[in-house]
């Protein structure tokens, strides 16, 4: 955790925002999926992000940090994942091949997992989110598209869903009820021969049988397409509303006394649109990501008038910057902030 990444946080945390969601980090070194990703697979790591935390439960808000795998996407010279199709990215990129995981892999990215898990709770996070969704590693064990293997963790759905399961189960008791267990999926890949809405929404009950407090809707990875950067400002509001639909319905539906909460995410630019989803039982609560990174103080703009419209232009121009590890940051706002100082 770097001083100006610990900022962004806290940042985020002193701007309203109610829970801060860290980036997605790695549990094990083979698993990192980006040059300069957090890291969660040894103390000193999980130690560099204890005053982040502080910070942010000084400034009243709640701070949740996401495990994840690269598997595939991983940078790393040998790559792993459920199995080695061949397979393109949606700029028709060949992807590098990898092995197989054997079943002693899987039983050591278990362990990462909970491992990762119990650092975040010594160093004081509020809840942690297991990351099963664009084309990382539990997601790839998911998605018939990655995962053409013939053992127990390939096939059916139960099978394909079984790795993402134990993560799930050995997280929930490393951890303890205290703390929440949320994961973050993928309702479909978008993809020929992906993930399905039909198959997700069926997980997303198990996994609220399995004792998930939240699930946040999300979707696509670089084989198929992000619904929401791929469109840009053209994207509609809540381009996952339909899918968070679906799994609510169908978690209530299998349990009406359900404590499971469903997050949508993607293409909120206003405090209006995002009561009327809650209010319409699409979802339980919303996340936004790109908005923040424009407007740190957004929930503050929309406390003050329920009417204002968040800047975020969805150009995802800040995606590239973050790609290309150049921080956290609106080049769009920076443009702007310079222009006025020129004139």
């Amino acid at each position: 955790m770097t001083d100006a990444l610990s900022q962004v946080m806290i940042g985020l945390a002193r701007g309203g925002v109610g829970l801060v969601s860290f980036s997605h980090c790695t549990v094990l070194p083979v698993g990192q999926a980006s040059a300069r990703q957090l890291a969660i697979y040894n103390d000193e790591q999980a130690e560099s992000m204890r005053k982040t935390v502080e910070g942010i439960h000084a400034a009243g808000a709640l701070c949740s940090l996401q495990l994840n795998h690269g598997g595939r996407f991983a940078v790393v010279d040998e790559r792993m994942g459920p199995s080695n199709p061949v397979l393109k990215t949606n700029a028709g990129i060949q992807l590098y091949p990898c092995r197989e995981a054997t079943l002693a892999d899987i039983d050591e990215i278990v362990e990462a997992f909970r491992s990762g898990a119990l650092r975040a709770k010594k160093v004081g996070f509020d809840c942690v989110m297991i990351h099963a969704a664009h084309g990382y590693l539990l997601e790839q064990f998911l998605s018939p598209l990655f995962n053409r293997r013939t053992d127990e963790y390939g096939g059916s759905l139960e099978n394909r869903s079984r790795l993402l399961r134990r993560v799930v189960k050995v997280v929930r008791e490393a951890v303890g009820p205290e703390i929440p267990v949320l994961v973050k999926m993928n309702s479909e890949d978008f993809a020929e021969n992906g993930l399905s809405l039909e198959d997700s929404t069926k997980v997303a009950t198990w996994l609220a049988e399995d004792g998930v407090a939240l699930i946040e809707v999300s979707g696509g990875s670089i084989i198929g397409k992000f619904t929401g950067i791929s469109q840009g400002a053209a994207a509609t509001s809540g381009y996952h509303a339909g899918a968070a639909s679906a799994w609510r319905r169908a978690i209530h539906e299998a349990n009406p006394n359900t404590h499971t909460l469903i997050a949508l995410v993607g293409g909120l630019r206003s405090c209006e649109s995002c009561n009327q989803f809650i209010a319409d039982g699409v979802c339980d609560i919303v996340s936004l990501a790109r908005p923040f990174i424009r407007e740190p103080d957004l929930v503050q703009h929309w406390q003050a008038d329920p009417h204002y419209t968040a800047q975020c232009i969805s150009c995802s121009a800040c995606h590239v910057l973050i790609k290309k590890n150049e921080g956290f940051l609106c080049p769009v706002r920076r443009a702007q902030e310079k222009d006025k100082e020129t004139k």
